[in-house]
């Protein structure tokens, strides 16, 4: 619980769900595609001379390139240039946190009930 102070102002659920979302949505994507040209959905007459894998990557790397324009939006809210403003909220909030050596971190991150 401790841990939820420190990394509310980082927005950690926000940045988690749009990287995670990309990985598995284009994942899932290319494995429907891949699945939909193993069913026979893509005949081989309309592929216009390309083999029907060159056509699912094509339409795989298409699809992409359309959805990072989406995502480039979320990443903009997800990951704010104003963050890194020497005045932000969240420069001050991690100034608190900086320790002078690694031992004082690695100190404070231990359980002090040993």
């Amino acid at each position: 619980h401790e841990a939820t102070t420190l990394l509310k102002p980082l927005r950690p659920l926000t940045k988690f769900i749009s990287i995670k979302g990309i990985v598995f949505l284009t994942f899932y994507q290319a494995c429907i595609i891949a699945g939909v040209a193993h069913l026979g959905v893509i005949p081989e007459y309309c592929t216009l001379g390309w083999s029907v894998e060159d056509m699912c990557e094509g339409l795989n790397n298409a699809l992409i390139c359309v959805e990072m324009s989406f995502a480039a939006v979320l990443f903009a809210y997800a990951f704010p240039h104003t963050d890194f403003n020497k005045d932000s909220e969240l420069v001050s909030h991690l100034e608190d946190y900086k320790y002078k050596t690694l031992r004082e971190g690695l100190k404070d991150m231990l359980p002090h009930d040993i």
